[in-house]
């Protein structure tokens, strides 16, 4: 049960990290194709 518990710990903040990160990407994704769209 406590490697439950262990495994809980390392799962949240990733899960975390990922919802504050992928907006950011998008952000990134939205700007190359931008960017490659003023080259084209």
């Amino acid at each position: 049960m406590a490697e439950r518990y262990k495994f809980g710990d390392y799962l949240v903040p990733m899960a975390t990290d990922l919802m504050t990160a992928l907006p950011q990407l998008q952000r990134q994704g939205q700007q190359h194709l931008l960017d490659q769209a003023k080259l084209a």
